[in-house]
């Protein structure tokens, strides 16, 4: 079977707070706002919803503001299990992206991946991304190698809840 080619047309994420969300992504980041709509969704109770759209080269993001539906509580995973990582391929960028995120007092805390710098925050409504600079593409790999990482861990995994 032919290896399926997908692109992502968006990401989709609640919001809880429409100009919090609007200043973040527009002053921040930098993005535009292509388009908005509100209006009363059956399929999500009848209830009045938000949908913004912000976008730049290549990057389209959506974020979905319900009645009446606040912030969950955290689950306990890592805050950075979850996150949109955004690459700009050049570790300078990276630097200039911390200063950024400075002069809008946006806090952030950086990782090193192998030399390749990465800088994480999080936006207004708690979801977590990633600018990261990375300049060196992953390649394709070996699939059997990576396919027998998976089956051990999914061996392990299996016998410590049988415990």
């Amino acid at each position: 079977m032919a290896t399926t080619r997908f692109h992502i047309d968006h990401l989709a994420f609640p919001s809880f707070g429409a100009a919090e969300t609007h200043r973040f992504y527009t002053e921040v980041l930098g993005l535009h706002l292509k388009f908005a709509a509100s209006g009363t969704s059956r399929e999500w109770g009848d209830r009045r919803y938000l949908m913004m759209a912000f976008g730049g080269r290549g990057l389209e993001i959506h974020f979905f503001e319900l009645e009446g539906v606040k912030r969950p509580k955290s689950d306990g995973l890592p805050k950075d299990m979850r996150h949109v990582a955004l690459s700009i391929r050049s570790h300078e960028k990276v630097a200039a992206w911390q200063r950024r995120l400075e002069s809008h007092g946006v806090d952030y805390w950086t990782e090193d991946h192998g030399g390749e710098p990465s800088v994480y925050f999080s936006d207004p409504n708690g979801h977590i991304l990633e600018i990261n600079g990375h300049v060196t593409e992953l390649e394709a790999g070996d699939a059997e190698g990576a396919l027998a990482v998976v089956r051990r861990w999914d061996t392990r995994s299996r016998r410590a809840r049988a415990k």
